[in-house]
């Protein structure tokens, strides 16, 4: 029996994209898969989600790529096969990858797959956690000498999970479960051939793939934890990969598509992503040889090593959230307000466009008050931004929400009572707005802040930034006072440089972010880069000729401290 054609035991049926949306909330992991063997061999660990009896197929119209949404173990996932190898070509990793966050917004995303071993510890069938992936074809090609440039990734929450206990757990769990079915295959190859033993060679050739036939001896596939070096070369030479050996000495592995993995979930702030790949080959020529059943026999201990953590319903024990405090940064809240006589307010319209518009295309979510002068050019910033996305009329509500705080008609009037509605309620439903607006952002940037005729009184000031600025530091966000933009955003800025209380704050944002973020380094480094940084911002002089510089600053920052 041909391995690829092995019958599923359960149908695929497609669904269009309303079912999705209805789904999509209890998606949290995306898998991401390259070649045939690797697809077949997670379809076949899949099952029905709970209460279907159908593994569900949707078809992105776009670019017509399958996505298959099923339970793998104890979780909900949705698989995806790339058609093309490496991170750089059309059908590649990187723009799957895009695509499925866009749709799916999954908290984790794990590549399982083949790879080359590099290490001399290394046989075929082992599994290598990576604990950093680094692109080894980046480099300088100097006069005199080639200049390495090559960019690492780490994530480390989700390797903590699987390495924390001790790869030998995993290796005993692979040996007890590998023993268990070879067994199973001893009695169904005695059943179907009482004639032939098990050791019958012309048997096994038109046998599927069997464990006994890959097991060497008694060694059995082996977990390692390790550096992992990607690129476009597909390898196979003896002397090539010597010469990598020899430059990347703590590598343990090598494939092609785990830098394309590692940015395009970092670039997406998708910061739990793990490449876990099996050894079908050394690169060393050899790679012609079995292939088949070597790329079998490495993908299934890849599942091994899977399910020993997916089985286990623990795991993952917040997976009914779709967001995390401190977890997926993208939402930002924009708080401001502006007068038509304050400071700069000739400058307000085209500073607010285009910050929306540079928010939205680097992939933020907006949340906004809508405050006087500063809310309606955010909103026509935002639209311009999404219509440069190409995106549906339908997808522009994911990516921005507006509270609009009610307002007073009555100016003016000495009771309390406005056309039937009381101040005091009205004051109730600026509290409520803000607490719903902060509770959901992740980075709280403050623009201008001037009321009528108060711009010259230090006493006076928008008061409610001040309530956000509270709201949102309790909810973990990255504080960012636009100082160039005056008003209460500069009083904002130097409360927070100059007061112990916010510093403490800041100090303590950095030591957390460290938890999470797949680049972040000393905190303390961090915490005085960030400060630097807005210092700087604060020193531009704010005119018609910078609008695009600052709103690029601001951007800048949130993409390295957000």
């Amino acid at each position: 029996m041909d391995y690829l054609f092995e019958k599923l035991n359960y149908e695929i049926v497609t669904i269009g994209a309303k079912k999705v949306e209805e789904l999509e909330p209890y998606i949290n992991f995306l898998f991401i898969v390259h070649n045939e063997i690797e697809m077949n061999e997670m379809q076949r660990a899949m099952r029905p989600l709970q209460n279907f009896d159908v593994v569900l197929d949707y078809i992105e119209e776009e670019c017509m790529q399958h996505f298959f949404i099923g339970r793998f173990f104890k979780y909900n996932i949705v698989l995806a096969k790339t058609s093309d190898m490496g991170s750089m070509n059309t059908n590649s990793v990187i723009n799957i990858i895009n695509r499925a966050i866009q749709i799916f917004r999954p908290r984790y995303i794990i590549m399982p797959g083949i790879a080359a071993g590099l290490a001399d510890d290394i046989k075929i069938g082992d599994v290598v956690i990576a604990n950093k992936v680094i692109g080894y074809e980046s480099e300088k090609i100097a006069p005199v000498e080639v200049i390495g440039r090559y960019p690492e990734f780490r994530s480390p929450r989700l390797y903590n999970l699987f390495c924390s206990a001790n790869t030998l757990a995993f290796n005993a769990y692979l040996k007890r479960s590998i023993t268990k079915q070879m067994s199973a295959e001893n009695i169904d190859l005695e059943s179907e051939n009482p004639d032939c033993k098990n050791n019958c060679p012309k048997y096994r050739e038109i046998k599927s793939f069997t464990w006994s036939s890959m097991i060497d001896g008694n060694r059995f596939p082996m977990v390692f934890t390790g550096n992992y070096i990607s690129g476009e070369k597909l390898l196979d030479n003896q002397s090539y990969r010597q010469y990598l050996k020899t430059k990347f000495k703590e590598a343990k592995a090598l494939e092609m598509e785990g830098v394309g993995v590692a940015s395009a979930s970092t670039f997406n702030r998708v910061y739990d992503w793990l490449l876990i790949k099996g050894i079908s080959d050394l690169g060393d020529g050899n790679k012609g040889k079995n292939t088949l059943m070597r790329q079998i026999f490495a993908m299934k201990s890849v599942i091994l090593v899977l399910k020993k953590v997916f089985d286990d319903e623990n795991s993952f024990p917040l997976t009914n959230l779709k967001q995390v405090k401190g977890y997926n940064r993208k939402n930002v809240l924009v708080s401001g307000s502006q007068d038509l006589k304050g400071p700069f307010a000739y400058l307000t319209n085209s500073f607010m466009r285009e910050l929306g518009k540079a928010l939205i295309e680097n992939n933020y979510n907006v949340l906004t008050g809508y405050g006087k002068m500063v809310g309606p050019p955010l909103i026509y910033g935002i639209f311009e931004g999404c219509g440069n996305l190409g995106l549906s009329t339908g997808e522009y509500m994911d990516r921005f929400q507006s509270f609009a705080f009610p307002r007073n008609d009555g100016e003016g009037c000495d009771s309390n009572v406005v056309n039937g509605f009381d101040n005091t309620n009205l004051e109730h439903c600026k509290i409520i707005n803000r607490q719903i607006l902060c509770a959901n952002a992740n980075i709280a940037i403050f623009v201008f802040g001037n009321k009528p005729s108060n711009f010259m009184d230090e006493n006076m000031i928008a008061d409610g930034m001040f309530r956000e600025v509270e709201l949102a530091q309790k909810n973990g966000a990255l504080i960012l006072p636009v100082g160039c933009t005056h008003g209460t955003a500069r009083r904002i800025l130097h409360k927070i440089t100059n007061s112990e209380i916010h510093i403490n704050y800041i100090k303590s944002y950095f030591v957390n972010r460290q938890k999470y973020h797949a680049s972040s380094s000393d905190a303390d480094e961090d915490f005085n880069a960030y400060m630097r940084k807005l210092d700087e911002l604060d020193r531009f002089e704010l005119s018609e000729n910078n609008v695009y510089e600052v709103v690029q600053k601001i951007i800048e920052i949130i993409n390295l401290f957000g």
